[in-house]
Parts: structure tokens; C-alpha cells; sequence
């Protein structure tokens, strides 16, 4: 009994650090399109938006992984309440 708690311990905290990896590498990816995204911006309200087509790619890119952020968490969650209980 002793040996798989301790499997599912394993489990659990592999779960988490492969999840808890994937979200910082995604946030990072988000920062780093929110910084291009705001160097894409207009310079002020009036002036031309030439650069309309190459943010609007990003903006879409930024959504995608904002989604992949959600979907990893909902993830996490739903794979860790599966696990068999830590109680014997």
C-alpha cells in the first residue's frame, strides 16, 4: 500500500512540474508578443497603421496561446483530480 501512494505521489508532483514548465514557457511566449505587439502599435491615435497586417498575425498568435495556457491548466486540473485518491 505504502509503494503506491508513493506512485501516486510520483504521479501527482510529475504532473505538476510537467505542467507548471509548459505554462512558464507559454506566459514567456505571451510577454514576447505582447512586446512585439506594442512596438506594432501606431505611434498615436491619428497616425497611419501600417503595420495593421503584421500585428493582427500576432494578436491571432497571442490568442492561441493565451488558449493553450487556459487548455493546460483545465488540463492539470482534470488530470490530477483523475489520479486514484492519496487516501489508502
Amino acid at each position: 500500500m505504502a509503494e503506491r501512494l508513493r506512485s501516486v505521489e510520483t504521479d501527482i508532483a510529475t504532473r505538476q512540474v510537467i505542467s507548471v514548465t509548459t505554462v512558464v514557457a507559454l506566459r514567456s511566449q505571451l510577454k514576447d508578443l505582447t512586446t512585439k505587439i506594442q512596438r506594432l502599435l501606431p505611434e498615436h491615435p491619428g497616425a497611419a497603421d501600417l503595420q495593421r497586417a503584421d500585428r493582427s498575425r500576432l494578436e491571432m498568435e497571442h490568442r492561441e496561446v493565451e488558449r493553450k495556457v487556459h487548455e493546460e491548466l483545465s488540463a492539470r486540473e482534470r488530470d490530477l483530480k483523475d489520479l486514484p485518491s492519496r487516501a489508502p
